[in-house]
């Protein structure tokens, strides 16, 4: 599961592709919720990398690379319920990967959950488009 650490990340990750925020096709909603536990979390924004003998592009450049480094690491770090990353849609912004072993951490309600075309998100998404430059529709 890929998580964002707030809305506008969210946006800028999903409809990337087109660059068209569109709050119709696919009925789409956007929801937030708090984990019902901690999580342990491989942190990428850092030097780790590096460290590793990697870089940045684990988790900016090509999915295929970023996918082999998401599975190697997983085998590797069996601990782990996840990757911190950062969002190469949203300036950086923290984003997470969160895998089977997390999904205990999921909880059954959302704190915020709401269709992209409730009239309500508008504004919001108006703003987020707004910001990244994206169009909405």
């Amino acid at each position: 599961m890929y998580l964002g650490t707030n809305g506008p990340t969210c946006i800028a990750e999903v409809f990337q592709a087109t660059r068209i925020i569109d709050r119709h096709s696919g009925t789409p909603w956007l929801a937030g919720f708090r984990l019902e536990k901690a999580i342990r979390l491989l942190d990428l924004t850092g030097v780790f990398a590096t460290t590793i003998g990697a870089s940045t592009a684990i988790h900016s450049g090509p999915r295929p690379r970023a996918q082999r480094w998401a599975t190697t690491l997983y085998d590797t770090y069996e601990n782990i319920d996840g990757i911190l990353y950062c969002s190469s849609m949203y300036g950086n912004a923290e984003s997470v990967v969160l895998v089977e072993r997390g999904a205990q951490s999921i909880p059954f309600l959302t704190v915020f959950h709401r269709a992209l075309n409730d009239p309500a998100m508008l504004a919001t998404l108006a703003e987020t488009g707004k910001q990244i430059r994206y169009q909405l529709v």
